[in-house]
């Protein structure tokens, strides 16, 4: 996936024929891959400055001349190829003259155009992915989050983005402590298809994965350009009669949201709550299922307290004391992976009862004696992920 280009224009001339046909099974796998290049003008919409952009195409030669391969150069412009060869610039040259090019040009892109990636999953699924670098950033988010709620972790592992010195090992991403968790105890706490809330669906990795189990999916997504490549995907993976979606953030902040899960279900079995900084608004709603006697197995958090302060009224002292709650609450076997993390240097916590979930894994343990040390040192750029199990199951 390396962007626009007459190979990737192909593939997708040829994905699209197919789901427009009525088709939906695809003969071709896109595995995921960082960006590699950009044009030197930016006319595919994506700037040679942007941190994806590992290697900058540079505009070598007038190759795109009608005069030929090479073109036919007078004696003067040899002259001033030698001269910026001697000055090192002559990269910087030769885009100046491409810009005065009228044959050196681009197609045009259409910024909603919808990717397909291959997500690193067993079993496999496609995730509909925007073009890296054309979604605009619209609300409190920093460039980081946006980054990553448009897929860039997703071209770049194929899996849930963590910000970690050291790739996880296999089956120590977030996704997979989440639903393995769910699978160990299916046996006697889930007879039936797993219940899974996602909140801040984004491009609706960790909706299709649990979809791709069995599993009943309530998503919540309020981007359009995300939601509208979500909804793609989910089409495509023939997971409508799993997944559901709404795109109402008021409600979520409301807690009418909560009041209706509470209706349409008799029990939820996990949920993920990625709020974008209204996670403490969302938390409060979440409050309903617990005084209903209703305690998801697992609860999966992607924070960054320097966003939900700067989104909301909240502070790190109503942080903690959600923290507070949720523990108190049967919620005790919390791990937790990212910046704060990799500077804690502390991963062991000794359990009282049941094993951990996180043992023998690079995850973080966090206590309620640690938690304020543990948000004191989360990165104001780049969210923690947190996984909270109960001890009621």
């Amino acid at each position: 996936r390396t962007g626009p280009g007459a190979f990737t224009d192909t593939i997708m001339s040829h994905f699209e024929g197919l789901r427009t046909g009525g088709k939906t099974f695809w003969n071709v796998r896109v595995l995921p891959k960082v960006v590699l290049g950009t044009h030197p003008l930016g006319e595919e919409g994506v700037s040679q400055k942007h941190p994806d952009v590992v290697i900058a195409h540079r505009y070598s030669g007038v190759w795109k001349k009608k005069t030929g391969w090479n073109g036919k150069r007078r004696w003067y412009d040899h002259i001033a190829i030698l001269w910026h060869s001697i000055m090192s610039d002559l990269p910087a040259y030769r885009e100046k003259l491409a810009a005065r090019d009228e044959h050196f040009q681009m197609p045009l892109v259409d910024p909603k155009r919808e990717y397909p990636v291959t997500a690193l999953w067993e079993p496999a699924f496609d995730l509909m992915t925007p073009l890296v670098g054309t979604m605009e950033e619209n609300d409190a988010s920093s460039k980081s989050e946006h980054r990553s709620a448009e897929g860039y972790w997703l071209t770049l592992y194929g899996r849930p983005k963590v910000v970690t010195h050291s790739p996880l090992r296999a089956g120590q991403n977030p996704a997979e402590i989440l639903f393995a968790g769910l699978e160990r105890h299916a046996g006697k706490h889930i007879p039936e298809r797993a219940v899974f809330i996602d909140i801040g669906a984004g491009l609706g990795y960790y909706s299709n994965a649990a979809a791709s189990h069995g599993d009943d999916v309530y998503s919540y997504e309020w981007d359009e350009t995300l939601l509208a490549n979500f909804k793609t995907s989910v089409e495509y993976n023939n997971f409508g009669d799993h997944v559901k979606i709404s795109a109402d953030l008021g409600k979520l902040k409301s807690g009418e949201a909560f009041r209706d899960m509470l209706l349409k279900t008799k029990k939820i079995d996990a949920m993920r709550i990625a709020g974008r900084g209204y996670e403490m608004d969302i938390l409060d709603g979440f409050k309903m299922f617990v005084a209903a006697g209703d305690f998801p197995m697992a609860l999966l958090l992607e924070m960054r307290p320097a966003l939900i302060e700067a989104s909301t009224k909240h502070s790190t002292e109503d942080i903690i004391a959600m923290f507070q709650y949720l523990w108190s609450n049967g919620y005790t076997d919390i791990g937790h992976v990212g910046p704060a993390c990799d500077g804690r240097g502390v991963r062991k916590i000794k359990t009282k009862g049941l094993k951990s979930q996180f043992e023998n894994t690079a995850w973080c343990r966090i206590d309620i004696a640690s938690v304020k040390g543990v948000l004191s040192a989360m990165s104001e750029d780049e969210f923690e992920t947190i996984i909270m199990f109960s001890d009621r199951h």
